[in-house]
């Protein structure tokens, strides 16, 4: 079953640092680079943009190969449509890219699963590097932080359901 993958577009371009120029060729070597991945791989890729404060009134849709775009209408952030695009389909098998920790946690309710932008920028630099065709390095996130490890019940070797169905969707990637 292909994996949803919905992508918070400026905090992949943050990710990727490596990127410099105007911010309209930076998103354009974004989406090139999200197309050349998901015409390797079997999943549907969506990048969310804010166009919150110069946008059009009404959300703006756009095919590029293999990847959806959708830029928000004024007035509306990323967050909010990444967040109700999860609440429409919840028994979907989202993959929400985001560095945003209310986002993650908001997503998360909803039964979506979450992957950093530095990290999910790393798993594309890895398959790309694989493929020959890699157009930016990624690096990983400063913002993100680790939370002190909890006592576990159960057998300690085994990971969480929730950690293994996220590895499991990582590997997938």
């Amino acid at each position: 079953m292909p994996i949803k993958i919905l992508v918070d577009g400026y905090n992949l371009l943050g990710a990727l640092r490596g990127m410099g120029g105007p911010l309209e060729e930076n998103r354009e070597a974004l989406v090139r680079l999200l197309a050349a991945y998901a015409a390797r791989r079997p999943h549907e890729v969506t990048v969310v943009f804010d166009a919150m404060h110069e946008g059009g009134l009404m959300e703006a849709r756009d095919r590029r190969g293999a990847v959806t775009l959708v830029y928000t209408a004024r007035g509306e952030t990323a967050d909010d449509r990444i967040g109700r695009m999860v609440g429409a389909q919840p028994g979907a098998a989202w993959l929400v890219v985001t560095s945003d920790r209310a986002l993650a946690e908001a997503v998360k309710r909803r039964g979506a699963d979450v992957v950093g932008a530095g990290t999910f920028a790393q798993r594309i630099a890895e398959s790309m590097k694989s493929q020959g065709s890699l157009a930016s390095e990624g690096r990983g996130d400063e913002g993100e932080e680790v939370a002190p490890p909890r006592e576990k019940k159960g057998n300690p070797r085994r990971l969480k359901k929730a950690d293994r169905r996220l590895r499991l969707r990582l590997e997938k990637l």
